[in-house]
């Protein structure tokens, strides 16, 4: 998969998405609009679970988690690595450049709390590419703010998604 401009990152998603067998996709179970309004959703749990300790880890320290965003952005742009590869780093023997990207990772993975299997599952996604795995980590950044916000508002509750006693709903 190219990791070449925000393409790549809107056809990951896409490809998640049209990889998920239709009946395992998230539902809107029910919508109410009325105040107090609220949206019920029928997921996976153990998806679930995952997003909501993604939420509560990043939403638990916003300012500092938005303070690593920034700062690997910042760097992001300065080096131009949306234009690079890891291969091409390699050839060209760029060992510092490699070990600033994967710092930039492990600084994501630490923010968002990743777990040893969900790391894993980033280095088999990405092809081991520590660029791809940056990039994959910037972008769900960004698709967990807004549900952070929400978190941090009170308009979405996903505490909820450490009670592991909770019941699925057929």
């Amino acid at each position: 998969m190219p990791w070449e401009g925000g393409h790549s990152v809107v056809n990951f998603f896409r490809g998640a998405y049209s990889a998920t067998p239709p009946d395992l996709r998230p539902v809107v179970k029910k919508i109410q609009y009325a105040s107090p309004g609220f949206i019920e959703l029928s997921a996976l749990i153990d998806i679930s679970w995952q997003i909501a300790e993604l939420v509560t880890a990043v939403g638990g320290s916003i300012l500092a988690a938005n303070k690593v965003y920034d700062q690997v952005m910042r760097t992001y742009r300065q080096r131009e690595w949306a234009k690079l590869k890891s291969e091409k780093l390699r050839i060209q023997n760029q060992i510092k450049e490699i070990e600033l990207v994967s710092d930039a990772v492990k600084s994501l993975e630490s923010v968002m709390a990743l777990s040893e299997e969900q790391r894993k599952n980033l280095v088999q996604l990405s092809g081991a590419d520590e660029l791809v795995q940056l990039k994959i980590l910037l972008a769900v950044y960004r698709r967990l703010s807004p549900l952070v916000e929400l978190q941090n508002s009170g308009k979405a509750n996903f505490s909820a998604g450490k009670n592991k006693n909770l019941k699925a709903s057929d």
